[in-house]
């Protein structure tokens, strides 16, 4: 069974720590991505299988999320210069 430390771990060797608000209910650890760029947050529920498969879905969640920062970013941006 996996504790908090090793999805820690495991998002540390991501290179991820802009979470917030971890648990752990059953196989499954659920936490909130945060962006320091934008206001943009997503609640990300992962499977606890193996060490190796959480790295892997937190990959994953994290290029999704990057991605979708980025898209909040651009917005942000286009209103800033258009409210102006």
């Amino acid at each position: 069974m996996m504790t908090i430390k090793n999805v820690q771990e495991a998002f540390f060797l991501c290179g991820f720590p802009y979470y917030k608000q971890l648990s752990i209910r059953g196989q499954q650890a659920i936490c909130t991505f945060y962006s320091i760029h934008s206001d943009y947050r997503k609640k990300v529920i992962l499977n606890l299988t193996s060490k190796a498969e959480l790295q892997h879905q937190i990959a994953l969640e994290v290029i999704k999320f990057l991605a979708h920062d980025g898209k909040a970013l651009e917005e942000q941006y286009i209103q800033t210069v258009l409210g102006d």
